[in-house]
């Protein structure tokens, strides 16, 4: 399990290359999301933060980024429900989330971040956050695991993930 802060520029975990950085994400999408970093030999990619070339995540392929939404779903289900329950504010519960899930993982708070994270990560986010979950977030949740297999079935072999 690896959950590590993203260099620039950004490496790529399939095939070892440095990414490239694009002011737009049009040729990604046909229309703009903002700057983004991608490996010119895969699909690997990750966004920026808004007016900066710092990127959001390490790179990541379709399996792992369905993965990094899936996790996102089980731990913004916890968080949500928190702030509901708690009346604390969302940028509360959500910290208080990842502090949980740090130790949930055994790992130092400061690089829990989902977009940080590889599949065993994201894999034992999910699992962390099962237990907690409503049946409809379970279901997303689940729905989105089918996804990334069916994306791992597809993808070429990995070099370094």
């Amino acid at each position: 399990m690896r959950v590590e802060a993203p260099s620039i520029p950004p490496t790529c975990p399939r095939c070892g290359g440095e990414a490239e950085y694009h002011e737009s994400s049009t040729h990604l999408w046909g229309r703009d999301y903002g700057p983004v970093w991608s490996c010119p030999r895969d699909d690997a990619r990750t966004s920026c933060r808004p007016g900066s070339k710092v990127p959001l995540g390490t790179l990541a392929d379709e399996e792992l980024r369905t993965m990094r939404r899936a996790a996102h779903v089980a731990l913004d289900s916890l968080w949500r429900r928190k702030a509901a329950r708690d009346g604390v504010t969302r940028s509360e519960a959500r910290t208080a989330a990842y502090q949980w899930l740090a130790v949930q993982l055994q790992i130092w708070p400061g690089p829990c971040h989902i977009g940080w994270m590889d599949l065993d990560a994201c894999r034992a986010t999910i699992e962390a956050c099962r237990p907690y979950l409503l049946p409809r977030d379970a279901a997303a949740v689940d729905s989105l695991e089918a996804l990334a297999a069916a994306a791992e079935a597809l993808a070429p072999t990995r070099k370094n993930v």
